[in-house]
């Protein structure tokens, strides 16, 4: 009775073996250089950025470097990092009436947009010698309302802009400035690069548990 009841254990045995086969990991074993595909995911998204700012302005002419640069802050006391560049123009024969490329950066944000060929205008009142700057374009606009030098610039230029512009006798302007424009920034798809092994493999697997 034994040898019958254990002859019919066996049979069932097999019968589990065949219906559900033991699975083993595949190992392979290489030599030699290997290169992983590459996977991106693109994306089509973007970001409107509209600005409608209102404010005072503080500006910084190097008339060597031919550079601007200053800050604005709106009546909500939020700032904007300004950075601007003469356009060079071997035509241009005034001196007082330059373009120029404008950077301007939320100080929260850290959202950049350009506002390029933006004409400036350097004057000097006749009665009093000040210096002004008018700066025109469709978005930006800005018109001094005092003018700084000497020791006074070099006071808010510290205080306000930048402290490595002390000393350089830079002319600072101040006044009321408005921009108005849309950006639009899109994003960058993510990839994935390359990978490259140079060294002997020694093992591979299909089965991320063996």
């Amino acid at each position: 009775m034994i040898k019958k009841r254990s002859a019919a254990v066996e049979e069932e045995k097999k019968e589990e073996k065949q219906k559900f086969p033991k699975v083993y990991p595949i190992i392979i074993i290489e030599c030699g250089t290997v290169m992983l595909r590459k996977f991106q995911r693109k994306t089509s998204a973007s970001v409107i950025y509209e600005a409608d700012i209102i404010g005072v302005a503080r500006i910084v002419f190097d008339d060597k470097a031919m550079k601007l640069q200053g800050v604005l802050i709106d009546k909500n006391d939020k700032c904007f990092s300004l950075r601007g560049c003469v356009v060079p123009d071997d035509k241009q024969q005034s001196t007082t009436v330059l373009s120029t490329n404008f950077d301007v950066i939320d100080g929260e944000t850290n959202h950049n947009f350009k506002i390029d060929d933006v004409v400036m205008k350097l004057e000097i009142d006749p009665k009093t010698t000040h210096h002004k700057m008018i700066l025109e374009h469709p978005s930006l606009k800005f018109i001094t309302k005092r003018w700084y030098h000497g020791y006074r610039a070099d006071i808010e230029i510290s205080g306000h802009i930048n402290p490595q512009m002390v000393g350089y006798g830079c002319s600072l302007f101040v006044g009321d400035m408005t921009i108005s424009t849309i950006s639009t920034h899109h994003f960058v798809p993510l990839k994935r690069r390359l990978s490259l092994v140079d060294d002997n493999i020694i093992e591979s697997s299909n089965d991320f548990l063996a």
